[in-house]
């Protein structure tokens, strides 16, 4: 049996994927093969190729190659097809991929980097020889010599992560089986203050410097001074009345949030943006045209930490 897996990008927008394949011997190329490949997580996905019980006709007694491309559909129904790519395929007695009688499998490398930061892609590589089948952190690879590359969550920071190579040898069970490990230290991917001041007018909105558009529009009503929310961002008064810490505005925030707010100077005003982040919002000073209140306008500061 073979694993054949793959990282197929964008990421996120791919919906499906097919593994189109063929054999190759002595004698030419035969028969035209399809599976569906099922996914792995975001961006990768895997198909599993009987190739003992296909490659018997078409190859016999002899080595050859499996010859494969992916094809993949994206959200919006787009297409598209990766190159060739030519697998061995030995021919070892009774079984394609069977290693011969009394061998004991042997992991010569397995390696990857000893660290790195969350929200990078890392690449580990290893060769087994004598192997009936191979796996990677307890998915079937059947690679004897492989490479496989992922991109590293954003929320792993902070801890080491353990990879297992296993190897299983003339058994076909784990009974013959060798095992290696890789571990690798994950940086935590650093967090981006965003801060900004300035004057808000009337009527004009307020993005808090994450990137997600304005979050905050100020209001000089008849009747009330008011910040009201755009774009899904949520607010809260911070109850203290002085100068909050983010771990302060997030507990404030799972109390309970508003679109609308009644604001006055020297208030703190704690927010979650549409994008998820949460910051503060200082009012340094307030200047109002009861006459004419499109001349009003406030004096603020905004402190915004910017998730990874």
């Amino acid at each position: 049996m073979a694993n054949v897996q793959a990282t197929l990008d964008p990421l996120d927008k791919v919906t499906s994927a097919t593994i189109y394949y063929a054999y190759t011997g002595p004698s030419g190329t035969y028969g035209n093969y399809s599976a569906d490949m099922y996914q792995l997580g975001i961006g990768d996905h895997a198909a599993d190729i009987d190739v003992g019980l296909e490659a018997d006709f078409p190859l016999g007694g002899d080595d050859g190659t499996l010859e494969v491309y992916i094809h993949a559909v994206d959200k919006d129904g787009n297409t598209v097809d990766s190159n060739w790519l030519s697998i061995p395929v030995k021919y070892c007695g009774d079984m394609v991929g069977q290693p011969p009688s009394g061998d004991v499998p042997s992991i010569s490398y397995f390696t990857g980097p000893a660290s790195a930061t969350a929200g990078n892609t890392i690449t580990l590589e290893w060769e087994v020889l004598n192997s009936c089948k191979v796996f990677l952190d307890g998915d079937d690879t059947n690679l004897g010599m492989g490479v496989y590359s992922y991109k590293i969550p954003t929320n792993w920071g902070g801890q080491s992560y353990r990879h297992t190579l296993t190897a299983w040898g003339n058994s076909c069970d784990s009974s013959s089986e060798v095992i290696a490990y890789h571990d690798i230290w994950i940086d935590t991917l650093p967090t981006t203050i965003a801060t900004g001041s300035g004057n808000l007018k009337d009527s004009l909105s307020l993005d808090f410097g994450d990137g997600n558009g304005d979050d905050v529009i100020f209001d000089h009503q008849a009747s009330d001074i008011v910040l009201y929310t755009v774009w899904g961002s949520e607010l809260r008064v911070y109850s203290n009345g002085i100068e909050p810490s983010i771990a302060q505005c997030i507990a404030e925030i799972n109390l309970g949030t508003y679109s609308t707010v009644s604001i006055d100077a020297n208030d703190y005003i704690c927010y979650r943006t549409g994008s998820g982040n949460y910051g503060y919002l200082e009012i340094m000073g307030m200047f109002l045209d009861f006459d004419n209140r499109t001349n009003s306008y406030i004096d603020v500061s905004y402190y915004t930490e910017v998730k990874p």
